[in-house]
């Protein structure tokens, strides 16, 4: 059975692949910073840069990725396909430590709703360094309920290379390890676990004068400020709230069904979940598996919140823990054709959406819902490359997107360099790429006056 799930779930995130990848300037940026420390023969020390400018994630997304890159011979789908093989391989991790710490029915359910769930899909065709994080959230949560504080530690460490979510768990992790009455050694432990994959990251600000740990640290208490209302500028409005609260359910709802209004029972299911979990524990001494990951979600939740206007990807860490608990409630029914049903009719629903032009019939013709094809892309850059004739120019880009660096135009730039023909600053010839809802990606060409 879990073979099959496998099997279908590497079908949705593999299929039409080129129709469907998503290659946009962020991850051209990504690859174009391999390609450049593979040309200086150096080891980064740092990783993606974050959307703050003063802060990167640490360089473990470089190092494992560079190899994949090179033995492509640098073709983006590489990447693409092994994305979508780690996110199948998540299907795999799941039914593991799910089936080790439950019933082995909860570890099936959670698994084929994994296998087939939008918000799982979409992360899959993304195929972004921060993925990851999904997948090394199993071994930090097994590893701390079965007492190896050094592991657990490690994928934790790690995980924060990825993205800087996971530091909502802190609080209930150190609330839970009070209440198991953890030994200082564990604690320990623990510490090493978590700083030998952080060992680059903390060598590279050692030789700056620590000033982005620094700024990392003050951030937090800055984000902390302003939503008690110290700091006016950060503060929520009634408006934010609702916003917030609004992505929590997309987010939970994501997780089962592509639209909201259906997945809206699901998202009721999830909170009475909750509810009940919390009057439940609430006076409990020890914290037992399923709670801790109630405390997961809560805290983590109640971290964002404070952050405020959270997008989906910053829900990372806690985008299996939905699925989970409505698998923890399913297996409770004795009826196996009750639950059978329940999942038929998920997949049914998904699957109408994944076999449509929303999901992997997508136009390819024009710019459609802002997503760009991946072989319009090929054939725009091919024509400037030919063009331009050998001659240097320089790039620019029209399109969402377009106030962040470079236009983002750092996906073209790595394509052009794929072709033969990188483009460079300040050379007399300047091409402009034009991305516009509903047309073809076209560009022009214009000569800068000296």
């Amino acid at each position: 059975m879990i073979f099959l799930i496998i099997l279908l779930g590497a079908f949705l995130r593999i299929y039409w692949l080129p129709a469907n990848m998503i290659f946009h300037g962020e991850l051209g940026d990504n690859y174009l910073t391999i390609k450049n420390f593979i040309a200086a023969g150096q080891i980064p020390l740092l990783g993606p840069p974050t959307s703050h400018p003063w802060l990167n994630f640490g360089p473990l997304f470089y190092w494992f990725m560079a190899p994949v890159i090179v033995l492509s011979g640098y073709n983006p789908l590489a990447g693409a396909y092994f994305m979508a093989l780690t996110q199948t391989a998540l299907i795999a991790v799941n039914y593991y430590f799910i089936d080790k710490l439950f019933k082995k029915r909860v570890a099936l359910i959670s698994s084929f709703l994994i296998a087939i769930s939008p918000l799982f899909l979409s992360l899959a065709r993304q195929s972004r360094f921060f993925s990851l994080t999904t997948l090394l959230f199993y071994p930090f949560y097994y590893y701390l309920v079965a007492g190896n504080l050094f592991v657990s530690g490690l994928a934790f460490g790690t995980m924060l290379n990825f993205h800087l979510t996971p530091i909502v768990f802190i609080p209930p992790l150190i609330v839970y390890l009070i209440r198991k009455g953890t030994k200082a050694n564990d604690y320990l432990k623990f510490s090493l676990g978590f700083f030998i994959p952080n060992l680059p990251f903390l060598i590279y600000n050692a030789g700056h004068g620590f000033e982005m740990l620094k700024n990392a640290l003050l951030w937090v208490p800055y984000r902390v400020l302003g939503f008690v209302g110290i700091l006016p500028k950060n503060s929520p409005t009634g408006v934010t709230i609702l916003a917030n609260l609004y992505s929590l359910g997309g987010f939970v709802s994501a997780g089962f069904m592509y639209r909201f209004a259906l997945g809206a029972v699901f998202v009721a299911i999830v909170f009475g979940y909750l509810v009940w979990q919390i009057r439940k524990n609430w006076r409990t001494k020890t914290i037992s598996p399923e709670f801790l990951l109630v405390l997961f979600f809560l805290f983590g939740y109640a971290g964002l919140f404070i952050h405020g206007s959270p997008p989906n990807h910053y829900y990372l860490p806690l985008y299996s823990l939905p699925i989970i608990f409505l698998a923890l409630l399913l297996a409770k029914l004795k009826s196996k054709i009750a639950i059978g049903f329940i999942l038929f009719v998920v997949m049914v629903f998904d699957l109408r959406f994944f076999f449509s032009k929303n999901w992997f019939f997508l136009p390819q013709d024009r710019v459609a819902n802002g997503e760009i094809p991946y072989e319009m892309q090929i054939a725009v850059s091919k024509q400037i490359s030919s063009d331009a004739a050998g001659q240097k120019f320089s790039l620019k880009r029209v399109g969402h997107g377009d106030k962040f660096a470079e236009n983002y135009s750092q996906n073209y730039r790595y394509l052009l360099w794929w072709l033969g023909n990188e483009p460079i600053k300040d050379a007399k010839m300047t091409y402009t790429i034009y991305e516009k809802e509903g047309e073809n990606v076209y560009f022009s060409r214009s000569l800068n006056q000296e």
